[in-house]
């Protein structure tokens, strides 16, 4: 496992985290952003008056992350302030189910089911993995009315694989194809009297080179010449591509026949092909309509540093879990941060695609100002350099091409390993005679 990464998921409780936490009554227990760092406290003792609930199912849920890249979770760790007279119980939530140590296996949890911050440390390290999604429900209880536990944070470290670059192309590559849905038009005239449209047999289009996503909207021009009445019943795709996210081409069914020689039109969304040709000093055009990375460059940060690990001295900051079962700790150090600026073009056949792919380009970056990372889930900045714009000669006389450059922000590299480090890193001894 050496080529793993040991890395710190940090989950948080500030005011930014508001929206993705959940309390079970915010009258009896609250989010209290008022001093950085943030933390979660029972709802009371102001000014000294008002008593915390004795309520012993009072529960806040961290937000949920979903680092794909972990392979084993090794060490859990709450920073909390828990007095005598306080209580935090524990289990997990991935979205499908929620999950404590019975003592012998993780199972599914009942509402009464919960854990110690021990009984989860001696056994993190064969948390089971239904899908990569993990978040922490906690339960805060006191027996005195005057005093509160509060909860600041959770620290988890995991063995993750990833490559910090292939990960943030491969993000990217997955948000474009889950958010970019341009339109086509297709026009063609009736064969034979039908109901039923096969766009992968005689009605194949002529361009092949559209992923087809769906057929939203379907007219009869001969009777219908203003598009007033939609006659789409339904689309069924076709088999699914070697991909394995794009089909074949599928059928269309109209909610009434349309008669031999009469002209229809249908309107097609798809999904454009979209590669990544940053690391090629030249690439073949395979099939339009195309979306291609096509260069990516390290800038200089918008606030003029490069936070650079290699200037870092092991014990110097970043982040120390420990593992107070076995007497252990890790020490993440701090990462290098930086700005990337990738270059991409867009290649259609025709004018019509090109400026509906083109406002579908902008759409996405007007609607995406984060990119969260696939293997770690780590939110970085989104913004346009230069907005996508038209080239006056294309890539051929048959290509219509466009160019645009944008930037992702405080990429984060870990370019140090994690270390062991003692759980005490000094021990004042003052002896007097």
């Amino acid at each position: 496992m050496s080529d793993l990464k040991r890395l710190i998921k940090v989950l948080c409780f500030g005011n930014s985290d508001r929206p993705n936490i959940l309390l079970s009554d915010p009258t009896k227990i609250r989010l209290n952003a008022e001093k950085t760092p943030g933390h979660v406290q029972l709802n009371g003792g102001f000014e000294d008056v008002d008593p915390f609930p004795l309520d012993t199912d009072l529960t806040v849920r961290s937000a949920f992350t979903t680092p794909n890249g972990i392979k084993q979770w090794t060490f859990f760790e709450v920073v909390r302030d828990e007095p005598v007279e306080t209580t935090m119980r524990y289990r997990f939530d991935n979205g499908l189910r929620e999950i404590f140590w019975d003592g012998a296996a993780w199972v599914t949890a009942t509402a009464t089911d919960w854990n110690t911050e021990l009984e989860i440390q001696m056994n993190i390290s064969t948390f089971p993995f239904d899908n990569n999604t993990i978040s922490v429900l906690i339960n805060m209880l006191t027996t005195d009315d005057a005093i509160t536990p509060k909860l600041r944070g959770i620290n988890l470290l995991g063995l993750f694989e990833f490559e910090v670059y292939e990960d943030l192309i491969k993000s990217l590559l997955m948000k474009m194809f889950d958010d970019i849905r341009p339109c086509t038009d297709a026009v063609a005239s009736v064969l034979t009297t039908t109901s039923t449209f096969d766009l992968g047999g005689e009605y194949e289009l002529q361009n092949k080179g559209y992923n087809i996503v769906d057929v939203p909207r379907m007219y009869n021009k001969t009777d219908d010449p203003l598009e007033k009445n939609n006659i789409v019943d339904s689309y069924t795709p076709g088999a699914l591509n070697q991909d394995g996210q794009t089909n074949a081409p599928g059928i269309v069914t109209t909610t009434v026949p349309i008669d031999a020689s009469k002209i229809f039109k249908m309107k097609i969304q798809y999904v454009p092909e979209i590669a990544d040709y940053t690391d090629e000093d030249y690439f073949e055009i395979a099939q339009v309509p195309l979306i291609a990375l096509e260069n990516v460059e390290e800038i200089e940060r918008r606030d003029g540093l490069r936070v650079d690990a290699s200037t870092t001295q092991t014990g110097a900051g970043g982040i120390i879990i420990r593992d107070l079962t076995n007497m252990t700790a890790v020490q993440v150090l701090p990462p290098a941060q930086i700005d990337l600026r990738i270059g991409y073009a867009v290649f259609t056949d025709s004018n019509r695609d090109q400026k509906r792919l083109m406002e579908a380009i902008e759409k996405f970056f007007q609607m995406n100002k984060m990119l969260y990372s696939f293997a770690f889930d780590e939110p970085y900045g989104l913004s346009v350099v230069k907005r996508i714009e038209y080239e006056a000669k294309g890539a051929s006389a048959n290509l219509r091409k466009a160019t645009g450059t944008f930037d992702i922000r405080g990429v984060v590299l870990y370019e140090l390993p994690a270390v062991d480090v003692h759980l005490v890193e000094k021990v004042n001894v003052g002896i007097t005679t």
